[in-house]
Parts: C-alpha cells; sequence; structure tokens
C-alpha cells in the first residue's frame, strides 16, 4: 500500500491527470511507478521535452483502448529521455517498455549499458544477451557483450562474438581492439599487436589502445617500440559508434551542453568532439558558436577545406560583435593555414575592425602577412 501511494503521489505531484481506469491498469499490468524527476534542474526546452513524453505516458494508461505496444514505445521514448538528461526513473521506463514490447530490442539494451555503467556486471551480460537474440545484426550489442566476457574471463565466448563482429564489420576499430584484448589475455601478443595496430589505424584518436599495444610489444621483447608507444598513450575512453546511445545524444535539446562538452573535446579528441558536434547540427542548424568549434576541429585534423567552410558558415551566422569577431579570426587562421594570405589578412582586419581588443592577439598572425598585403600597415598603426 506504501508503494502504491508513493506511486500515486509522484504521478500527481507532475501535474499530468491519469484517470482511474488507467492506474487500474497500470497496477494490473504490473508495471513498475517512475519517480518523480524533480523540476528546475534542466533548460526550459529540455524539461518541456521531459513533461511532455510523461505526459503521453499518461494519457496512453488513461485510455482503455489503448495498446500495450503503443504505452511500451511511450515508455520507452520517456526512458530515453530520463536518461539523456541523467534522471532517476530511466531503468523503471525501460523495464516497463520492455514488458511490455518484449520483442523491441532497444530496452533490454538500455537497461544492459544503464547495469553496466552501475557496475552490475552479470545483469549487464544478461540484458545485452537478450537484446542480441532480439537483434542479431547489432554490431555495437555483441561487442559490448564481448568486451564485458573478457573482463571476466570468459574468453572463448568472447572469441565467437567477435569472430561474427568481424564477418559483418571487420573496418570497424572496435572489432580489432577487441581482438587485440583478447589475444593479450591469451599471451598471443604477435596477434594482439596485429589487431591493435589495425585498430589504430582505423581509428588514430583511440590513443588508451596504444597502452596495451606496448604492454603486447613489451612481451616480444621489443622495449623500444614499448616505450615509444607508452609516451603517447591517451586515458580517454575511445567513443565507439553506437546508434542507440548517440540517439539518447540526440535527444538533448540543450545544444548549450553538448557544445560544452564538444569544447572540452577538441584539443584531445578532435574526431570525437566532430560526432558530438554533428547532433548540435541536427537541433541548432544556425548556431554560428557550433561551426566555429566544427572548424577548429576540422583544422586539427588537417581538413583546411572543411575548415574554411564551416568557418565562412560562422562568419555568415555572426556578422557582428564579438563571436562575428572570433568568426574572422577563425576563418584568418584556417585561410593563413591554406597559405591564403590575402584572405586571411581580410579575415583579420574584419576581425579587428568588429573588436579592436583582438589587435594585440593578432599581431603574431599579421605580422605573417603584412608582406603580402601593404595594406595592413595603416591599420596596423591606428
Amino acid at each position: 500500500m506504501a508503494a502504491l501511494l508513493l506511486a500515486l503521489t509522484s504521478w500527481w505531484r507532475l501535474g499530468s491527470e491519469l484517470t482511474l481506469p488507467g492506474l487500474a491498469a497500470w497496477r494490473e499490468a504490473g508495471l513498475a511507478p517512475i519517480p518523480t524527476p524533480a523540476p528546475g534542474f534542466l533548460d526550459p526546452a529540455d524539461e518541456a521535452e521531459v513533461q511532455a513524453a510523461i505526459a503521453r505516458v499518461h494519457a496512453l494508461a488513461g485510455r482503455p483502448g489503448a495498446g500495450s505496444d503503443a504505452l511500451g514505445e511511450a515508455q520507452g521514448e520517456l526512458g530515453q529521455r530520463l536518461l539523456a538528461f541523467e534522471l532517476s526513473g530511466a531503468d523503471a521506463a525501460f523495464a516497463n517498455a520492455r514488458q511490455l514490447q518484449p520483442t523491441d530490442h532497444r530496452w533490454p539494451y538500455y537497461l544492459g549499458y544503464m547495469a553496466l555503467r552501475a557496475g552490475r556486471a552479470d545483469e549487464a551480460v544478461d540484458r545485452l544477451r537478450e537484446a542480441l537474440a532480439l537483434a542479431p545484426n547489432d554490431t555495437p550489442a555483441r561487442l559490448q557483450l564481448a568486451e564485458l566476457y573478457i573482463d571476466s574471463g570468459r574468453l572463448d565466448e568472447a572469441e565467437t562474438l567477435i569472430q561474427e563482429a568481424q564477418a559483418r564489420d571487420s573496418g570497424y576499430y572496435w572489432v580489432h581492439a577487441l581482438a587485440g584484448r583478447l589475444a593479450a589475455a591469451r599471451s598471443d601478443h604477435r596477434t594482439a599487436v596485429r589487431h591493435f595496430e589495425r585498430a589504430l589505424a582505423l581509428e588514430p584518436e583511440a590513443a588508451m589502445l596504444k597502452r596495451p599495444l606496448a604492454m603486447s610489444y613489451r612481451s616480444l621483447g621489443d622495449a623500444t617500440r614499448s616505450e615509444q608507444l607508452l609516451a603517447e598513450a591517451g586515458d580517454e575512453a575511445y567513443v565507439r559508434f553506437d546508434p542507440l546511445l548517440a540517439e539518447l545524444q540526440g535527444l538533448r535539446r540543450s545544444a548549450r551542453a553538448t557544445l560544452r562538452q564538444a569544447g572540452e573535446m577538441l584539443a584531445g579528441q578532435p574526431r570525437q568532439a566532430l560526432l558530438l558536434l554533428a547532433t548540435v547540427e541536427a537541433q541548432s542548424p544556425d548556431d554560428a558558436e557550433l561551426y566555429l568549434m566544427q572548424a577548429e576541429a576540422l583544422m586539427r585534423l588537417g581538413d583546411l577545406g572543411a575548415a574554411a567552410s564551416a568557418a565562412q558558415r560562422a562568419t555568415g551566422l555572426a556578422p557582428e560583435g564579438p563571436l562575428g569577431a572570433l568568426a574572422q579570426q577563425t576563418l584568418g587562421r584556417v585561410l593563413l593555414a591554406m597559405g591564403a594570405n590575402d584572405g586571411a589578412a581580410s579575415a583579420f582586419q574584419r576581425a579587428i575592425a568588429l573588436n579592436p581588443d583582438l589587435r594585440e592577439a593578432l599581431q603574431g598572425e599579421l605580422s605573417r602577412v603584412a608582406d603580402d598585403r601593404p595594406a595592413l600597415q595603416p591599420m596596423q598603426g591606428r
């Protein structure tokens, strides 16, 4: 009775109406109550999305003719939003969705992901196996399960999954990363080296793989190569492409939070930063700051043509003010790196015109193009 009262008060505190027939159907179905997300922790647009998802669940639960499939989809969508914004209740929503849509692999997969994050490895294995049985072609689920098997010493089971993944996605670096881990666990370091090297060739930014690769080289007696790799190794977790987890990121209407996260990744993980920025572009295609970050990431990756296009887009979206000055400065840096000194000089001039405080910061760049653009000299002396 206490649990039921808690569930009821939680629903009513959200301001949604769940009719008595809806409550009866909820109880008869054995669905889990979902904790109330506290208001005020999200941007207004994000909070509106969560509240709309809750309202959809309540509306379907209170509709006598609503089918379990529709309610299951609504529960799953609510779980996605709660998980995307790190709110409590996502596990209950996914459990309800799994019960209502038992053939949909998404819900056990998300439950497995949450169990893995919480350190409940056995539960994660069970849910990922369930998801994989429902969607045998799901490579991320297969590899996540293989990684759990390696961690727990179940190497033969991991090998089967990795071989199946190789048959489907041999060009995916995570496949080779796990094949390398498996070989190293079996002390087959020559095979481990081959797979780790292949993984790094496919994804050069997966610098953390250089650490196990270094250990395998050391086991093979190549201390020089081992030390070199250890000096280059990174500690960041390598980003794996996972459509279901990418969908969570795409649910965030708060582009500011994603931009901040991408900005933190620019220096060390520009390729991963671009993946985040792509999700922001889908939500906020007219955000000048987005294109400035894209230009920076593309410059770091050596794609100067694409960087110039992104910077040009930023200048069009922010023609004035401090952001406009930064856009012109970024465009100038890209053009200078491309050897287009005339264009760079013009961009730097526009940046200083929009924000005179940039004059001192741009002295180095100005000096590099001054010989090609004598007209810069009077401007520098103003």
